[in-house]
């Protein structure tokens, strides 16, 4: 019985599709920004890639890619195996992003919570900036802030 309930959880898991890549998703389409999602044929399949540029939005998980906010905390209960488990996925996210660069392409990683906690309007901004950005990397490690007006 335990391992039904845990197997049924564990297929309610999505990789792709979730809220926040749907909000991403949502805001270039409004700004008619063409994109592909999911390109199998680029290092760790990035979230989206922009039509006819080299440059990739990556949308994480605050838990899963261990993101330094609330949400990305370690359960209690078999912490030694959850810390390798996500250790491994940071791991995995530097070769991925390492991989990307060296094929020349630009990227912008959004997190979980920044989606969830911003406005469209500051998001669409930030995505439209990057887009038009001919600087590389310059989103990366910035600490991002809604301007109020």
């Amino acid at each position: 019985m335990y391992y039904d309930s845990k197997l049924m959880k564990q297929k309610t898991l999505r990789g792709k599709g979730t809220y926040p890549e749907k909000i991403v998703r949502r805001i270039l389409t409004d700004e008619g920004i063409k994109y592909y999602l999911n390109v199998k044929s680029l290092p760790g399949k990035p979230d989206v890639l922009i039509k006819g540029t080299k440059k990739i939005i990556i949308i994480n998980g605050c838990f899963w890619h261990r993101h330094a906010c609330k949400q990305s905390l370690i359960p209690s209960k078999n912490q030694s195996s959850w810390l390798r488990r996500l250790q491994y996925n940071q791991m995995r996210d530097f070769f991925v992003l390492t991989q990307l660069v060296l094929l020349g392409y630009d990227f912008i990683i959004l997190w979980e919570c920044e989606i969830k906690n911003n406005s469209t309007q500051f998001l669409t901004s930030l995505l439209i900036d990057f887009l038009k950005s001919d600087e590389k990397y310059s989103f990366i490690n910035t600490k991002r802030k809604e301007q109020h007006d």
